[in-house]
């Protein structure tokens, strides 16, 4: 999986482009986004458009975290 960044206004996009599953991608995506929260960064969007499939632990990755540093989260 490969994980572009862009900022839009205040939010940052990651534009996400393979498969999202256990061992290829889940820690990958999960590691940028715990990077971008620690870097105060509190409007993180995924685009999905080039993601063709995501299994359990990928989905696992993109659902609300329960993280109290991160905020509020939207799916």
């Amino acid at each position: 999986m490969q994980i572009d960044e862009r900022i839009v206004g205040d939010v940052k996009v990651l534009d996400l482009k393979g498969r999202v599953t256990l061992g290829d991608g889940d820690e990958l995506l999960r590691d940028k986004i715990n990077s971008l929260l620690n870097q105060g960064f509190k409007k993180i969007v995924l685009n999905l458009a080039q993601v063709p499939y995501i299994d359990s632990a990928g989905l696992g990755e993109i659902v609300p975290p329960t993280r109290p540093s991160a905020g509020r989260a939207e799916v």
